[in-house]
């Protein structure tokens, strides 16, 4: 049987022509309804499109009153092998580098003088995400999340005002995640995005209790800017230079300023740098900090070699009680991430981009890390950290490294990627009894991924 051949109108994207376009005709196979040959087919869809059009005109429009609709989104999926020094097995994830979304946005008719208005409502898809997926459960969560629910109000000359659950990451700078390497989706300076689910384990014996109580994640970090409930003001573009201020959550604060330009036909660069402040009293049981990050990546446009850097502190101004019962701030965690990169056209379909990449974290896991944490990175029983001189009780220093490689192969016709990539982590941890003095700790196993998988825009 044929199905009714519908013209590109039916490629639209507001919700009420997608959703007519995919379901009439599946509706009239189902119920036995006529069905046109694809002669008549063009007859069919006039009068179809015609109705949809006066349709849309109406579900969109209240006493006079137009909202313009956009719905777009990401599907990214792949296939990630794992091997931690003990297991090694496969897994079907979302990738989290580019994660997929649903995204509809709505902007209002023009308000005048060059005011307009509008809203973002984002939903995230999460299913396996490839940054929670572990050794001991590769579902991870399955739930579709709110990402985003923001109104805003733009003025062209005097920048805009969003209100809502939204990100810096995409309100303003994404001051650790400039990058102009095309690889994006297969790796960044996010580096726990792919792996940092993953446990720790010993690699000095095949421990029947199982991988530590460590993630990667928890030795790893991009130190990202601020999410929430906030009040954001974004400014108008000068020559390539633009500033952010965000606040709200009780309180969380970030500044940011962005520079994106080209110069001649020679270099292209993108630039970010962020300050921001948490006191949000331990949440993700972390006490107060304020965190400075920033990035900057150079492309030359004749050879297509980038080189990109992201770097990062982060200072806590606020004591927590450590292990013995003493109080005391955290440790500073700081890290930096270097990519190379190079992209050009071997096919005609579309760019090739490959990249080398190389992250060191320092100290993200510190001196308040639980008892729990420390009894099994010194390989102690239950209930023994911290009872006597020259027994574990400190974390004094975590140190993680991070490298790898991969390629990319867009196709620009279809809003499509291919990647296939690897990555490396390692990480040495030292421990310290309750006077300070080194103690010895487990060697740590390290952990090798590779990923690929495909993303589809729409």
């Amino acid at each position: 049987m044929d199905v009714p051949q519908t013209s590109g109108q039916c490629r639209g994207r507001t919700v009420l022509r997608a959703a007519t376009c995919v379901l009439l005709p599946a509706f009239m196979l189902l119920t036995g309804h006529p069905v046109f040959a694809a002669d008549n087919a063009g007859a069919c869809c006039a009068d179809l499109e015609l109705r949809i059009a006066e349709l849309e005109a109406a579900a969109v429009r209240t006493r006079g009153r137009t909202v313009e609709l956009t719905i777009s989104g990401v599907i990214n999926r792949a296939i990630l092998v794992f091997d931690d020094g003990q297991n090694h097995d496969a897994a079907i994830v979302t990738n989290d580098n580019d994660n997929s979304v649903v995204t509809i946005e709505g902007e209002a008719g023009a308000l005048g003088n060059g005011w307009s208005a509008g809203f973002v409502l984002d939903f995230d898809i999460l299913d396996a995400g490839s940054g929670d997926i572990s050794q001991l459960d590769q579902q991870g969560f399955r739930a579709m999340e709110l990402g985003e629910l923001s109104i805003w109000l733009k003025s062209d000359r005097f920048g805009e005002v969003s209100i809502g659950k939204t990100s810096a990451r995409g309100a303003s700078s994404g001051a650790n995640e400039q990058d102009l390497s095309g690889t994006e989706v297969a790796a960044y300076a996010g580096v726990t995005d792919v792996g940092g689910g993953f446990f720790l384990r010993r690699s000095d014996e095949h421990d029947a209790a199982g991988p530590l109580r460590v993630k990667w994640d928890d030795v790893i970090d991009s130190l990202d800017e601020p999410d929430g409930n906030v009040v954001t003001y974004s400014s108008p573009d000068f020559w390539g230079l633009s500033a952010t201020a965000l606040w709200g959550e009780d309180d969380i604060w970030n500044l940011a300023a962005a520079y994106h330009q080209t110069i001649g036909s020679e270099f292209q660069i993108a630039a970010a740098i962020a300050v921001n402040e948490n006191h949000q009293g331990r949440v993700e049981d972390l006490p107060d900090h304020r965190t400075v990050s920033g990035s900057v990546s150079v492309l030359h446009l004749p050879t297509g070699l980038s080189l990109t850097g992201a770097s990062g502190k982060r200072d806590f101004i606020q004591s927590l009680t450590l292990a013995n019962g003493g109080a005391a701030t955290p440790s500073s965690p700081h890290f930096y991430y270097a990519k190379a990169g190079w992209q050009g056209a071997i096919i005609q379909a579309g760019a090739t981009a490959a990249y080398f990449e190389y992250g060191r974290f320092k100290d993200f896991l510190g001196r308040d890390a639980d008892l729990r944490t420390i009894e099994g990175l010194a390989n102690l029983g239950a209930g023994s950290a911290c009872h006597a001189g020259g027994i574990a009780c400190f974390v004094s220093e975590s140190d993680a490294q991070v490298w790898g490689a991969g390629v990319v192969q867009s196709i620009w016709s279809t809003g499509t990627q291919f990647y296939l990539s690897y990555r490396h982590f390692g990480a040495g941890i030292n421990l310290a009894d309750a006077a300070g003095s080194h103690v010895s700790s487990t060697p740590l196993a390290e952990l090798d991924l590779f990923m690929a998988g495909m993303l589809i825009e729409f």
